[in-house]
């Protein structure tokens, strides 16, 4: 009996397997070698509220409050992927990416695409500094024309971003729970402008 089941297991190794990608997409791994992406039958039902996202600090020497996200919020992985971090100041909301991975420096002429589930794409400006950290910047408020630009990200989920350096880019494709913590925050915060 020992030796039929030990003859038997190779063959339960050769089954179907579901795994995850990076990316958050269930694929199906099949005996013959071929693949092919999982359909979801149940829609996630991810809900973020503001006090899940965003928190205010109060300096306790200057009294001046400080309304930003509660931590980094990770998109990928840490080789290759975006520490997102966010805060609110005067009517200024300011949307901080700093690049996981090799795209060279970036400078002031250094664009971010984004592509909406909807569709929707926009292209950024990197509003900072020139760096070789990896950090790209966006400033939204109306001195800077962006308020439109903010409506976006308030009102939809984000599908795609891509950052631009000067030797490379970065592309990741969000997670659903990824893009709805995104979106909450955006929204929580330009309340706070």
């Amino acid at each position: 009996m020992k030796l039929l089941l030990f003859l038997l297991l190779p063959m339960f190794s050769l089954s179907q397997e579901i795994v995850t990608t990076s990316s958050g997409k269930k694929v199906r791994l099949n005996a013959n070698g071929t693949w092919e992406y999982v359909q979801s039958t149940k829609k996630e039902n991810i809900e973020f509220k503001c006090e899940d996202v965003i928190q205010t600090t109060v300096d306790k020497v200057t009294g001046k409050s400080t309304t930003a996200t509660k931590d980094f919020i990770n998109i990928g992985e840490k080789e290759k992927g975006f520490d997102v971090i966010m805060l609110t100041a005067s009517n200024l909301l300011v949307f901080s990416i700093g690049v996981n991975g090799k795209i060279g420096c970036i400078d002031e002429k250094d664009k971010m695409n984004v592509l909406f589930r909807d569709g929707t794409k926009l292209e950024l400006v990197h509003n900072s500094k020139f760096n070789c950290s990896g950090d790209f910047t966006v400033y939204f408020s109306k001195s800077f024309g962006t308020l439109d630009d903010l409506e976006l990200f308030k009102t939809k989920e984000i599908e795609t971003m891509r950052v631009w350096g000067s030797s490379n880019f970065v592309e990741k494709d969000l997670t659903q729970e990824e893009s709805k913590k995104l979106l909450k925050a955006f929204e929580c915060l330009s309340e706070k402008m």
